[in-house]
């Protein structure tokens, strides 16, 4: 839809964001919500202000990341429990929260490099939903953790495992990555 904002928070203060941009905002903005209850993701106060950005780095290793992991909406709480176990094992993976890509998209260049630089190819995003917009952050080299066909329903405790959607999925991608 032209002109559409999406936002698929990943907990109460990215709601919360999202809320109040598209209360602001002249035009159309969908939330995209979740039935489930997600965890609460611990941020400092500049991530706090850059989730109106759209995208931010919302766990970062120390030193220069080996892998991306970009994720969206309840897939975030997720990707966060395997990137904080790979980088205790002493791997450097970068977390980004991405809810919403039209924001994201709209940040100056300066923004969008620092956050998703360029020379780093190796990376995953993470929705439980259509692959085909992530290929454009993840590039030829990357994986994108998605569903592309439509009529699964169920319980999230049965269907994201059913569908890879588990932190040790993702720590295997993210194994898988840092070996090619």
């Amino acid at each position: 839809m032209p002109h559409m904002n999406l936002w698929r928070p990943c907990d109460a203060a990215e709601t919360a964001v999202a809320w109040t941009l598209a209360i602001e905002r002249q035009g159309p903005t969908a939330l995209v919500l979740t039935r489930q209850p997600l965890p609460q993701q611990p941020r400092t106060p500049p991530q706090l202000a850059n989730i109106r950005r759209g995208g931010y780095v919302l766990l970062d290793c120390s030193g220069t990341p080996e892998v991306l992991v970009i994720a969206t909406g309840s897939e975030v709480g997720i990707a966060a429990q395997a990137v904080t176990a790979a980088n205790a094992a002493g791997r450097r993976v970068r977390l980004v929260s991405m809810p919403s890509t039209e924001a994201f998209d709209a940040q100056d260049a300066a923004y969008r490099e620092a956050v998703l630089p360029r020379a780093l190819t190796r990376r995953l995003a993470v929705e439980a939903g259509a692959t085909q917009s992530w290929w454009r952050y993840v590039g030829n080299t990357g994986r994108v953790l998605g569903i592309d066909r439509f009529g699964a329903s169920g319980k999230a405790a049965d269907v994201l495992p059913y569908f890879g959607f588990t932190a040790d999925n993702i720590a295997q991608q993210i194994r898988q990555l840092l070996e090619e």
